[in-house]
């Protein structure tokens, strides 16, 4: 398994001591490779003053971005981004910038994700705004898949899963379950998020890292807010859509009779 257990990670933006990056950038580090036991995840909140670029130039990952708020110009097409937008970035087109391009600040929240191998040559850079999105009715929670699982194998992702905003209502609760690797970043509401036996509160620009097969689930204590949060998972796409350790019969030793 290419996953191992970790630690659970628990912070608010709020907490974190930031630094520019760039010109006009300020970047907060909520979670660095030696964070996980792979080491090959790493997540930014960026906010980024009207006017200024952020420029990502590294090689050999997959980025996935999400606009927390404001407006961005990206370079891959330039093409608008506005708040609730998720862009999914391969590592063929792993060099691209953000121009904050409102009146105000954009904030984005960057997940970058080492792949093991060259990117797959063909693969796709999109962006996904919430109300193209998906619903899907999961009980008391409602998800948003702005990505989903097929989505990003399709795309060409190594390691992106699924991206959803989910919305738990005042008063209810996600119950403990178990996911692959994944992250959740809290965008409106405050609440509780269980992880393994500890309750930790949870408010706008908290963030939680999960392992895989780590217990976690939601609840949220106000009496009239809802909760809202994003959720993106990770697994080994290039393993995940084949049987493991499946090899194909070779067709060579085949009687001709067998084909047609």
């Amino acid at each position: 398994m290419y996953y191992l257990e970790t630690k659970i990670m628990h912070l608010n933006i709020s907490d974190v001591k930031g630094e520019q990056a760039e010109e006009g950038v300020h970047e907060r580090l909520l979670l660095k490779p030696d964070d996980t036991k792979h080491h090959n995840l790493i997540v930014k909140h960026l906010t980024v003053k009207p006017g200024s670029v952020v420029h990502f130039k590294d090689q050999n990952v997959e980025y996935q971005h999400y606009v927390v708020s404001g407006c961005a110009m990206w370079s891959y097409g330039n093409r608008y981004l506005h708040t609730d937008t998720a862009i999914f970035v391969p590592g063929t087109r792993g060099i691209h910038s953000m121009t904050a391009a409102g009146e105000s600040d954009l904030h984005l929240l960057t997940h970058i994700y080492k792949v093991p191998r060259k990117p797959f040559r063909w693969a796709k850079a999109r962006a996904f705004h919430l109300y193209q999105s998906q619903y899907v009715n999961t009980g008391i929670t409602t998800a948003w898949q702005l990505i989903t699982e097929e989505q990003h194998a399709v795309m060409g992702a190594y390691r992106m899963h699924a991206l959803d905003v989910q919305l738990t209502p005042p008063n209810c609760a996600l119950p403990s379950h178990k996911n692959p690797e994944e992250t959740m970043y809290f965008l409106r509401g405050e609440g509780e998020a269980l992880s393994e036996d500890i309750r930790h509160k949870v408010r706008p620009g908290s963030f939680i890292y999960t392992p895989v097969d780590a217990n976690h689930g939601i609840y949220n204590t106000h009496t009239s807010i809802p909760l809202e949060y994003l959720v993106i998972e990770f697994i080994e796409h290039d393993k995940a859509w084949t049987e493991r350790g499946y090899q194909a019969p070779s067709l060579t030793h085949q009687k001709s009779e067998n084909y047609l």
